[in-house]
């Protein structure tokens, strides 16, 4: 039977949500209603049924025995908030693999002691994790969307199984996963995909009781339950009547230019939509570095402004994009 511990600066609204989870799921009750992260529009709530959420457990389980012993006790720590799927379903799997676990504070850099067998991060919690955390980690599984590749490429060098996964609170979290290195997801068991006719990824999992959900995620299918992610159909910028995807453009220019930012759309006379670079705020802005990095971009693909601000973020941990054009609709000159 699991052990649940907390850290002591989790507060008493932090320990009553991991309490009520744990009350939920020793309850038998067969529903619970859980909010979206608002990633893809306004938070909602969706009803889950148990017979899902422990198709998506069992589902995770059949990967993870290639990776350690489910049959001795392990240990797992909760780090994400457990009013959305990704953290409430770490806490639940360690509760179906009967296992300790270890609550924490809802923080960026989690302070973390000890080992763990697996450990659910969003990117920004991952990158503020010191070398010695590191070293206590067996397996983490990355949520919170894309990682830049000045990220991936400083999480690839840890000594930990790192894991990322594609999913959402309608699909009982993660329907696949990759390795860190990897281009394209591979599907989880019970699951199949396609795309509709816009490249729309289209799920079915009858085990949790999905069928042909429509998603706006863009997808370039791979055959074999394989699939790479290319980036959101409601995100798209139309400028000039050409179709920019934000994240292909953060991905180039990432690889020349080292600070974080993502990119959202205006609307503008002349082109339609403009892209702006919203970036975290920087003490020293190089222009001429900035051109340089531009210049590896398309023109037609090039922001048209560049704003500094605190970026915002979903629950999850994801760009907040539709804050992020608030942000940009006040501060860009355009």
């Amino acid at each position: 039977m699991s052990q649940l511990n907390f850290h002591p600066d989790c507060d008493a609204s932090r320990q009553q949500s991991a309490k009520d989870a744990v009350a939920w799921w020793e309850s038998g009750q067969s529903h619970l209603t859980i909010a979206t992260s608002g990633s893809t529009g306004e938070p909602k709530n969706i009803d889950l049924n148990r017979q899902g959420i422990e198709a998506s457990i069992a589902a995770t389980e059949r990967y993870a025995e290639g990776l350690f012993h489910l049959d001795r006790r392990g240990r797992t720590a909760i780090c994400l908030d457990m009013h959305h799927v990704a953290g409430l379903f770490s806490l639940f799997r360690g509760l179906a693999w009967g296992w300790d676990i270890d609550v924490f504070p809802i923080k960026r850099q989690p302070d973390l002691q000890g080992k763990y067998d697996w450990i659910s991060l969003i990117p920004q919690q991952a990158m503020a994790l010191t070398e010695d955390q590191w070293q206590g980690l067996s397996v983490c599984l990355l949520g919170g969307g894309p990682l830049s590749t000045l990220e991936r490429d400083h999480l690839a060098s840890q000594p930990c199984r790192m894991i990322q996964g594609y999913g959402m609170t309608e699909t009982y979290t993660h329907i696949a996963l990759k390795g860190l290195m990897d281009e394209s997801y591979q599907c989880l068991p019970g699951v199949s995909v396609t795309a509709d006719d816009s490249g729309c990824l289209t799920i079915d999992c009858p085990d949790r009781g999905i069928h042909n959900l429509l998603t706006t995620d863009l997808v370039d299918l791979q055959g074999c339950g394989r699939f790479q992610w290319l980036g959101r159909a409601d995100d798209v910028i139309l400028s000039a009547g050409k179709k920019i995807h934000p994240e292909v453009v953060e991905n180039s220019l990432q690889k020349h230019w080292s600070h974080r930012g993502f990119l959202v759309a205006l609307d503008h006379q002349q082109w339609g939509q403009a892209a702006v670079w919203l970036s975290e705020p920087l003490e020293d802005f190089d222009v001429q570095q900035w051109q340089k990095a531009l210049a590896h971009l398309p023109s037609w693909q090039r922001p048209k402004a560049f704003v500094q601000c605190l970026l915002p973020l979903t629950a999850s941990g994801k760009w907040d994009r539709r804050k992020g054009r608030s942000m940009a609709q006040e501060l860009a000159l355009l």
